[in-house]
């Protein structure tokens, strides 16, 4: 007798498809109840990319556990939207943070005792 572990399967059928379509279909499914509410309608598309990547992720640990290997699809959501989104993103937040900062500062209102009515 041999200990030789059962080859793992790859996953066929609708459960590959809820693997590799299941985080965009709860991006869209999130973004669109988020915008009907007034509280998060401005920032529900930052909500829903934040729902995308966690699901992404969480597709990406499953698969890797359940069959030794990532499926090509999220290899390829990965490998496109992190450069071509992403990077740009932060490099443009990283370089507006002082100009953010200075409006933030200049628009402050005056804390001393001095500006305060009635003092």
């Amino acid at each position: 007798m041999t200990d030789e572990t059962p080859a793992r399967t790859s996953p066929t059928g609708p459960h590959q498809l809820l693997i590799d379509f299941g985080p965009v279909g709860l991006f869209v499914v999130s973004s669109n109840i988020l915008n009907r509410f007034p509280e998060t309608k401005e920032n529900s598309i930052f909500i829903a990319t934040a729902i995308f990547i966690v699901a992404t992720l969480i597709a990406i640990a499953y698969c890797r556990w359940k069959t030794g290997r990532i499926p090509p699809a999220l290899i390829d959501w990965v490998n496109y939207h992190f450069p071509v989104l992403y990077i740009p993103t932060i490099i443009f937040a990283l370089a507006n943070t002082p100009f953010i900062l200075k409006h933030n500062i200049e628009t402050a209102p005056e804390t001393t005792p001095e500006a305060q009515p009635g003092a």
